[in-house]
């Protein structure tokens, strides 16, 4: 059951071996491909962001989840037309119970940019503000003995704003 929980693991099949004072368990598993394509559309402030990427939590076999995707904050998607179009991107790499040992790892980087816009009581666009987010965050989880999860995580961003060519 905690294998399966897993969600990289089917075809789950237990052999039961009576040997001198026990049991020995032979487990038998196939792992499940996982590695995810995904698109997805984001609307906010005066245009739709744009992202696509793979999502893998099985990688290489490994039991450890790897995820990229790049963004595009352009009003057709990856054509910038202006200089207030931006490509970003998200990177996540997460480890847990790293190489067997209590000890879970998180690292990711992401550069982002969101549109914040304003509007007159007539509904007419005024002005918009491009904000851009360089984040890196790293995490360190250590699960103890009394199955208590202690945890130290360093993060660090900048974000810059400026008018948008809009």
């Amino acid at each position: 059951a905690r294998l399966r929980s897993t969600g990289v693991i089917y075809d789950t099949v237990a052999e039961r071996e009576e040997v001198p004072g026990g049991v020995r368990l032979k487990l038998k598993v196939k792992d499940k491909w996982t590695l995810l394509p995904f698109l997805t559309f984001r609307r906010g402030g005066a245009r739709t962001n744009t992202a696509f990427g793979v999502f893998d939590t099985n990688t290489l076999g490994w039991l450890f989840t790897l995820s990229g995707e790049v963004t595009s904050n352009a009003t057709i998607p990856f054509y910038p037309q202006s200089s207030a179009d931006h490509l970003g991107h998200y990177i996540l790499v997460q480890a847990p119970r790293l190489l067997g040992t209590p000890l879970t790892f998180n690292f990711t980087w992401q550069r982002n940019f969101f549109d914040f816009g304003a509007w007159d009581a007539s509904g007419a666009q005024r002005l918009v503000f491009d904000r851009g987010r360089h984040l890196f965050r790293g995490e360190f989880l250590v699960d103890t003995v009394d199955r208590l999860t202690v945890g130290a995580w360093l993060q660090t961003w900048s974000d810059t704003s400026s008018l948008n060519s809009l």
